[in-house]
C-alpha cells in the first residue's frame, strides 16, 4: 500500500514549479524573446536576468552602448514583495515591453560606465526619478510580433510567480 501511495504522489511532485524553474525560464527565453538579443554590432548580449543569492530580488543589467558617449550599463534590482503589477505594454512598433510595477521604493537602480565609474547612484534614481516618473521598470522588451501576447503572458506568470513566492500582494488591472 506504501508503494501505491509513494507512486502516485511523485508524478504530483515533478508537475510542480519552482523558483528556479520561472528564473531559469526567463534567462533561457530571453534571447528568443528579446527585440535585440545583442547590442548593435557586438556580441555583448543587451540584457541579463538574475536574482540575488536570496531570491528576494530580480536584477535586470542592461548593456548601452552609444556612439556619443561612454558605453555603460544600467543595473536595476526590483524587490519581488514589493511587485503589485506586471503588466503587457503594447505597441504599433515592432518591439513591446514589460513593465513591472512596484511599491514606492521597491526598485533600486544605477547606472555605472564600463569602466566601473558611478554615473548615476542608488540616491539620485531614488530622489529624482523614481518619485517623479513612477516606480516602475520596463528593461524587459520582446518582440511585438504575432507570439506577443503568448510570450508576454509567459513571461507575466514567471514573474509573478517569483513575487508571489516572495509575498507579493498582486493587483489585476481592470483597464
Amino acid at each position: 500500500m506504501k508503494k501505491l501511495i509513494l507512486l502516485l504522489f511523485i508524478p504530483l511532485m515533478s508537475f510542480g514549479q519552482s523558483f528556479d524553474d520561472a528564473i531559469n525560464f526567463l534567462i533561457i527565453n530571453e534571447p528568443d524573446w528579446a527585440c535585440e538579443a545583442f547590442v548593435d554590432g557586438t556580441f555583448k548580449k543587451r540584457l541579463e536576468i538574475a536574482t540575488d543569492e536570496n531570491k528576494s530580488k530580480l536584477i535586470l543589467t542592461q548593456y548601452h552602448s552609444s556612439s556619443v558617449s561612454d558605453d555603460y550599463y544600467s543595473i536595476s534590482e526590483i524587490n519581488l514583495s514589493k511587485i503589485i503589477r506586471i503588466e503587457a505594454q503594447q505597441s504599433d512598433k515592432g518591439c513591446a515591453g514589460i513593465k513591472i510595477i512596484t511599491n514606492e521604493y521597491g526598485i533600486s537602480s544605477v547606472a555605472i560606465y564600463v569602466n566601473g565609474t558611478v554615473m548615476v547612484d542608488y540616491n539620485k534614481f531614488n530622489e529624482s526619478y523614481y518619485p517623479k516618473f513612477g516606480w516602475y521598470d520596463e528593461k524587459i522588451r520582446i518582440k511585438n510580433d504575432e507570439f506577443f501576447n503568448e510570450r508576454s503572458k509567459r513571461i507575466i506568470k514567471a514573474i509573478e510567480f517569483m513575487a508571489i513566492e516572495n509575498g507579493a500582494e498582486l493587483k489585476q488591472s481592470y483597464f
